[in-house]
């Protein structure tokens, strides 16, 4: 079962991702498609396991991320959003997310097969 850390550690790469690439020009048609497909499917998975956990121990936390994780496939999926305002709500969530990594254990790197092994780190180099 994937924990609310390595969850949470996913929609804060995701984020981190969506908006380093809200503000690229040059990458392609293409490679913005498949990566925002992929991301969107990922959220969705997300939202399931997130509501999972909200059924079985409800917490503010929790329901949070899920709207977190609703408004990332929103941003992804609605092209009548003016990006400065996706902008703007990246970087909120990456604000909250900050603070709330801090409350919460690492999430672990899992090499087991029945077990999700997401991203380690960032898809991008910081200050890069």
């Amino acid at each position: 079962m994937t924990s609310l850390a390595d969850i949470l550690h996913n929609i804060t790469d995701h984020t981190d991702t969506i908006l380093r690439v809200l503000g690229q020009q040059d990458l392609s048609q293409d490679f913005m498609s498949r990566m925002m497909d992929h991301i969107l499917f990922e959220e969705k998975e997300n939202t399931a396991r997130l509501q999972e956990l909200q059924n079985s121990e409800p917490s503010p936390l929790i329901q949070k991320l899920i709207d977190h994780s609703f408004f990332i496939q929103k941003i992804i999926k609605d092209e009548s959003m003016p990006v400065d305002l996706k902008q703007e709500l990246l970087g909120h969530f990456l604000e909250e997310h900050q603070v709330w990594q801090s409350d919460l254990p690492a999430p672990e790197i899992k090499t087991a097969p029945e077990t999700r092994g997401w991203t380690v780190g960032p898809m991008w180099q910081q200050g890069g």
